[in-house]
């Protein structure tokens, strides 16, 4: 059973992405979202696809199994509070 958790944190002008196994980190890094690259979109919602697509790009670079992740948790986006646990 894996004990690897990916760590997602959209922010405003970066995506932060971390893989942890237990408390520890494997890698954690910010990938950069350009003005420019941003200003195709008509607000934070439209971003959705680019986003996914970067993410994804980028673990798939990391030689990342997303089959062999034990969950993923996620900050940022629009969604309201909600109550956690598996």
């Amino acid at each position: 059973m894996s004990s690897k958790i990916l760590v997602i944190n959209t922010g405003g002008t970066s995506t932060k992405v971390g893989l942890f196994e237990f408390r520890t980190p494997i890698f954690v890094e910010s990938i950069k979202h350009p003005d420019q690259e941003l200003s195709k979109f008509s607000d934070i919602n439209a971003q959705k696809d680019f986003r996914e697509k970067v993410i994804l790009d980028f673990l798939k670079e990391k030689k990342v199994d997303l089959d062999g992740l034990a969950g993923v948790a996620c900050r940022g986006g629009l969604l309201r509070p909600m109550e956690g646990g598996t």
